[in-house]
C-alpha cells in the first residue's frame, strides 16, 4: 500500500481548496489523460474553481462546533453520525474479520472447511455489492434497501442463532467425533451467505451514498 501510494496523485479538488491551481489542473489532466488546456480539462476546472470558492466562502467564520450545533447541519451531522454508527454496529465486520471462527462455531471443522467457507463468504459479498451498486441502487432508492437491509440481516442472524442453539456444532458436543459438516451447518453456512447479500444492498455502500447526498 505505501509504495503503491507513491505513485497516486493528490485530489485536484484539494489542491483547488488550498489555492495550488496550477497544481491542481496539471493533476486533473493527468487523471483525465488530457492535456492541461484541453476545453475538457478547462471546464471541469472551472467547476471545480468555483465550487471551492463556494464552499471557503461557506466556511468563513465558522468554527468546528458551528457544524453539529447550526439549525439545519445539526440534523444533517446527526443523520451521518447514526448512519455509520449503526453500520458498525450491523456485525458484517466482526462476521468478515473472524469469518474462519465463525464458520467453525456453526459446524465447518477443519482448516481447509472453514477457510474455504469463509473465502466463499467474501465472493459472495463482493458479487453481491457490484450487482447492487451498477445494477439497483438507482432503481430501488436508498431508503427502502435500508429497511430491506435491516429486516434481512436481523432476521437472518435470529434464526442462525436459534439453529446454533438447536443443533450445536460437533466439535463442541463430541471434541472426537468426525470432523463432518453436519446439514445444519450447510444451512446456516447459506443463511450466513444470505445475510451478507443484504447487507451488500443496504448498509454495506448505502451509508456513504447517502452522507454524500445529504
Amino acid at each position: 500500500m505505501f509504495f503503491g501510494l507513491l505513485t497516486v496523485k493528490e485530489s485536484p479538488r484539494y489542491l483547488s481548496s488550498i489555492g495550488q491551481t496550477t497544481s491542481a489542473l496539471h493533476t486533473l489532466a493527468y487523471l483525465r489523460n488530457e492535456l492541461p488546456w484541453s476545453y475538457r480539462v478547462m471546464h471541469e476546472m472551472a467547476e471545480i474553481e468555483a465550487q471551492a470558492g463556494e464552499e471557503r466562502d461557506a466556511r468563513k467564520g465558522l468554527s468546528f462546533w458551528d457544524v453539529p450545533t447550526s439549525k439545519g447541519e445539526g440534523v444533517r451531522f446527526g443523520i451521518v453520525s447514526s448512519i455509520f454508527a449503526l453500520q458498525q454496529w450491523s456485525g458484517q465486520n466482526s462476521v468478515g474479520y473472524y469469518a474462519p471462527q465463525v464458520f467453525q462455531t456453526i459446524g465447518f471443522t477443519g482448516t481447509k472447511n472453514s477457510l474455504l467457507a469463509s473465502g466463499v463468504y467474501g465472493f459472495v459479498k463482493l458479487l453481491a455489492t457490484i450487482i447492487f451498486v451498477f445494477y439497483l441502487v438507482e432503481t430501488l432508492g436508498r431508503r427502502r434497501p435500508l429497511l430491506i437491509s435491516s429486516l434481512g440481516m436481523g432476521t437472518l442472524f435470529l434464526v442462525i442463532g436459534v439453529l446454533l442453539k438447536t443443533y450445536p456444532s460437533t466439535s463442541d458436543s463430541d471434541p472426537t467425533a468426525d470432523p463432518t459438516t453436519t446439514l445444519a451447518a450447510k444451512v446456516m453456512a447459506a443463511l450466513l451467505y444470505l445475510y451478507v447479500c443484504f447487507y451488500s444492498i443496504g448498509w454495506g455502500p448505502l451509508p456513504w451514498i447517502y452522507a454524500a447526498e445529504i
